[in-house]
């Protein structure tokens, strides 16, 4: 495959195994950036168990609520639910069915025999690389240009938005940027915070990603093939943070509806030789849809 980013069209001697070892370089370079990244979200949690001194350091960085739910979650599963209780209310309950994510937490945890909290920031971790990993595979769909691709990794790794602005914004934190109050909307805050955010962030971008290979196939199996592969994570999201779904289907629905009426070209070496068509991104979108459904009317069923 040939990059058709302008730098490489202007090099004659640039070839398919120039590519191929440029790709691998870059890969390894994401994996270290990767894994640098891992380290970082790791420093606040050691600086402040350093800091504990003879008092009990819970392990656990904002949105304790949330984190107490999920760890929760995982106490029952490791316990062998397969529904759970909100533990923190005294109000009657028929118990519903564990998140599958936390599911397989806590089972792994009840196998292994390690503490809850150490499962809890190892799937952090292992989650949060995967989702670096996949926004490099999709910057390499999407995008041509190779300072461009790094540009953006780097943009998804450690933007922010501008909550952080000292005395700008009313003391109500729902009046705010939604940096200030939702940690899903940062990146590098879900990275540092919940193996949860990370799992659905990894889910999301493998779906886009899917659905991009499935409507540049240029058979209708290999469409099929991938569309139902995006259903598949789609149900699993589904399951597990279901409310991204909406969020999801808006960006992907938009993306139909420019690229019917005004199909977009393909900007990444990793399609060359691709036989796109507008309908082919239609077909895809219904079967992903149609197996990513049952997940959120089964939730929806749990209210």
């Amino acid at each position: 495959m040939t990059d058709l980013s302008p730098e490489h069209a202007r090099s004659p001697g640039f070839d398919d195994s120039t590519l191929r070892d440029q790709n691998r370089r870059d890969a390894r370079r994401v994996a270290l950036l990767a894994a640098g990244v891992m380290l970082l979200t790791l420093l606040p949690y050691l600086i402040s168990a350093s800091q504990a001194g003879d008092r009990a350091y819970m392990w656990l960085g904002y949105n304790l609520d949330d984190s107490c739910v999920y760890l929760s979650w995982m106490r029952q599963a490791a316990s062998g639910h397969t529904h759970v209780f909100n533990l923190f209310t005294t109000d009657p309950q028929r118990g519903m069915a564990i998140n599958p994510l936390f599911l397989a937490l806590g089972t792994l945890a009840r196998l292994t025999g390690l503490p809850l909290l150490a499962v809890y920031h190892g799937a952090r971790l292992v989650f949060s690389f995967a989702l670096l990993l996949l926004v490099w595979k999709f910057l390499r769909q999407t995008i041509a240009d190779r300072r461009a691709r790094w540009l953006g990794l780097f943009f998804v790794c450690f933007s922010s938005g501008l909550g952080w602005l000292p005395f700008w914004w009313e003391a109500a934190p729902l009046a705010t940027p939604i940096d200030k109050w939702q940690p899903e909307a940062i990146t590098f805050l879900s990275l540092y915070l919940s193996p949860l955010f990370c799992f659905s962030l990894a889910l999301q971008v493998g779906i886009l990603s899917l659905l991009l290979q499935s409507e540049r196939q240029a058979t209708l199996a290999g469409r099929l093939k991938y569309a139902i592969a995006a259903g598949g994570c789609g149900f699993l999201l589904g399951l597990s943070h279901t409310y991204d779904i909406l969020s999801l289907g808006a960006v992907w629905g938009l993306y139909l509806i420019v690229n019917t009426f005004r199909p977009l070209p393909v900007p990444s070496d990793a399609f060359r030789g691709s036989t796109s068509s507008r309908w082919h991104s239609w077909l895809g979108a219904g079967v992903c849809g149609l197996l990513t459904l049952p997940a959120v009317l089964y939730i929806y069923g749990q209210l």
